[in-house]
């Protein structure tokens, strides 16, 4: 396969890994399989054969080197004693279940709600839903977002407000400043105003039902596509629209304060501040996420070497690392989110 197909590959996310030796590709099926291998070929990369085993498929030129992967028992059993050493979870050949993302709204992103794991199952036939939370890292003056609707207004009111475009006035708006923890379950409608820079955790899910897009129109000239009948299905009767949760730093030791923000159902997220000082994390047989948000840059030292991690940077933590130093050697403190799966 040749290093341009790779790299289109690679920058399209669609989860590939190449074996340079037998010149096959893994691609999971988390990607889009029709799609990459549309995209090979597109470069005219004839293969022989695919086949598919522990949610991967194999594409090769050589029909034998397929099959005997497909069927290689030995390489498999090593791939799964892999993906329990990287998660902690025992779940076979499971994703991970928590995604990191840093979000910039320049303007308003669209009003939107995601269901939960039944109804993801009920309406798309997903593995699980998507319940959120966010951190605000940076907000203008005034910066609001959307949570929920105004106290009072029923599903029906609402589905008949968005059914004649009188919908705007009932969301229900909060203004935010940074620092602020939100914490966003399944079936809340929520939307991120301008102005508003935030890290959001969420469980591994794409499921999202928008209910208004602020009349933008798609790269087709057309109005974006809205999904209210699943959208309205999903959302929460009379869910509170209290947004921010009450959060209180402790000081575990001189240079080092660390906050709870959420132990839910689905995962646990803890700020830490540390400036000149190092602290021990046990990661209790699950695998971390580390996300450094703001300061000096946080060291984490491994067999091979320090491991540092820049603001606005970060770094999967395998289970099998079983706990992990946190380090940092300046004067000038540094602010690091550390997320887990809550099994």
């Amino acid at each position: 396969f040749s290093d341009q197909l790779l790299r289109e590959l690679y920058t399209n996310q669609y989860h590939v890994s190449y074996d340079v030796a037998t010149n096959h590709l893994l691609i999971s099926s988390m990607a889009d399989i029709d799609a990459a291998i549309n995209t090979i070929r597109a470069h005219n990369e004839t293969y022989v054969s695919n086949g598919q085993r522990n949610k991967f498929v194999i594409v090769s030129f050589n029909e034998s080197v397929a099959q005997d992967l497909v069927n290689n028992d030995t390489i498999w059993a090593g791939f799964d004693k892999l993906v329990l050493e990287m998660t902690g979870n025992n779940q076979e050949h499971s994703e991970f279940p928590l995604l990191v993302k840093l979000l910039d709204a320049r303007e308003w992103l669209s009003v939107q709600v995601h269901p939960d794991d039944t109804l993801a199952d009920v309406l798309e036939g997903e593995p699980r839903g998507k319940t959120e939370c966010w951190y605000i890292l940076k907000a203008e003056p005034d910066a609001e977002i959307v949570y929920g609707l105004k106290n009072g207004v029923s599903k029906q009111q609402y589905q008949y407000a968005l059914n004649s475009g009188n919908d705007i006035e009932l969301l229900h708006k909060v203004k935010v400043k940074k620092g602020d923890f939100i914490y966003v379950p399944a079936g809340t409608i929520h939307a991120i105003g301008p102005g508003i820079v935030l890290y959001e955790l969420q469980q591994t899910s794409d499921t999202t039902y928008r209910l208004y897009d602020w009349d933008r129109y798609g790269s087709d000239g057309n109005p974006r596509e809205l999904h209210i009948e699943k959208g309205v299905i999903s959302m929460i009767e009379y869910a509170s629209n209290i947004a921010k949760v009450e959060v209180k730093p402790m000081t575990v030791k001189t240079g080092i304060s660390k906050t709870k923000l959420s132990t839910s159902q689905y995962f646990c997220l803890t700020h830490f501040s540390i400036e000149h000082a190092h602290i021990e994390c046990s990661l209790q047989n699950k695998a971390g996420l580390i996300t450094v948000i703001g300061g000096a840059p946080l060291i984490i030292p491994t067999h091979q070497g320090d491991c540092i991690i820049n603001s606005g940077y970060s770094a999967f933590i395998p289970a099998a690392m079983k706990s992990i130093v946190c380090r940092n050697d300046s004067t000038m403190p540094t602010e690091f989110l550390f997320a887990q799966e809550n099994i």
